[in-house]
């Protein structure tokens, strides 16, 4: 009988360093066998991760499939693979990867394939990646930075407040100033929208060491993320620029260049909403209305129209499109996504009536 050969890579990510080693275990499948063996975990793991080698021909459409058990006996449904497309302007990746995936306290896997011809299409191994984001490898500040939009002051939670391991970041390079931003791009994790409000800061770490340790890149992908309670993180590390007035040192920080939709990177900002909104998955109240504030503070401060529409040009293209200057991840014309999910996305033209509603608006006093 026929076989093939499906190689587990196991990536081992320690929750508190995130220090990254590997384990390779080899299992042999009957080629007809769509759903693997029960995997046991390397340890209780509270987001996982799924890659595979780069197929350049083969349309994704509900293929593969994952579920978790924290004993072996009862498990969760099985949950969709959702293909990832963020990215750095300049990605070549081997790889296409799956978002994270978001399982609480599992222990058990299990993976399963659907509507794969495996005689037309070489694919012999899958790289499971278990992560345990719930111990930060530093001491949480309470601390909130406060900005201004329109006269309106909200806080943004800053790096130290979610517990971003500075130790694995920008090794390499250093964060890139954007010299303009012109569009403002709206995703969502993909992780279950019922993530308990403790673990938001979880699933940001877990991001930041998936996008580093997994995906190489220089920091998590997105410069900001919002959660389904309401609350605005920053995400991608700040540019720092010190210059002197009147003899006094000023401090500056400024939005860098992200990896949060490849090619469309440069000149534009990324807001990811933690949560996956496909389905009747609806986003909350709290959730649009920090997706407002985050909205209103930017256009404001970079001088961007709300409801127009800016030519730009991706990475690597002769020509310019021309793009809504707030958009969701999947209408930028080369990305292959259903990001920010088909709950989510109907509310950005909301968002930018909004806007431009409260920016005809005086200050209030």
């Amino acid at each position: 009988m026929k076989k093939y050969f499906l190689l587990f890579s196991f990536m081992l990510l320690s929750s508190v360093a995130f220090a990254a080693s590997t384990a390779y275990q080899e299992q042999t499948l009957e080629r007809t066998a769509a759903v693997t063996k029960i995997i046991k975990a390397p340890f209780t793991t509270n987001f996982m991760g799924i890659y595979w080698p780069h197929l350049p021909n083969f349309t994704y459409n509900k293929n593969f499939y994952v579920r978790h058990s924290s004993n072996g006996k009862q498990w969760s449904s099985w949950k969709e693979v959702l293909l990832m497309t963020e990215g750095p302007d300049e990605n070549h990746e081997p790889f296409d990867y799956g978002h994270l995936i978001y399982t609480k306290n599992a222990n058990f896997i299990q993976f399963k394939t659907e509507k794969v011809d495996f005689s037309k299409i070489k694919l012999n191994e899958f790289h499971f990646v278990f992560i345990d984001s719930r111990k930060p490898p530093v001491t949480l500040t309470k601390k909130k930075a406060k900005r201004s939009i329109a006269g309106e002051e909200f806080v943004i939670t800053p790096r130290t407040g979610w517990g971003a391991d500075e130790s694995i970041c920008w090794k390499t390079e250093n964060p890139t100033a954007q010299e303009s931003v012109t569009h403002l791009f709206i995703h969502h994790s993909a992780l279950n929208s019922n993530i308990p409000h403790e673990e938001c800061d979880d699933a940001i770490r877990a991001y930041l060491s998936y996008h580093v340790t997994t995906h190489g890149w220089s920091d998590i992908g997105y410069n900001y993320l919002a959660c389904p309670h309401g609350m605005l993180f920053q995400g991608r590390r700040f540019s720092v620029e010190t210059t002197t007035v009147d003899g006094k040192e000023v401090v500056t920080t400024k939005d860098v260049i992200g990896a949060q939709v490849s090619k469309y990177n440069k000149g534009t900002l990324g807001i990811c909403a933690i949560g996956s909104y496909m389905g009747e998955v609806q986003p909350s109240q709290e959730l649009k209305t920090t997706l407002y504030r985050y909205l209103l503070w930017q256009v404001t401060h970079y001088g961007i129209d709300p409801l127009g529409q800016t030519a730009y040009t991706p990475a690597g293209a002769k020509e310019a499109q021309t793009l809504q200057t707030i958009l969701g991840h999947k209408d930028a014309p080369a990305a292959s996504t259903e990001c920010p999910g088909d709950t989510l996305h109907p509310v950005i033209p909301l968002l930018r009536t909004q806007v431009a509603e409260r920016l005809k608006q005086p200050p209030p006093k």
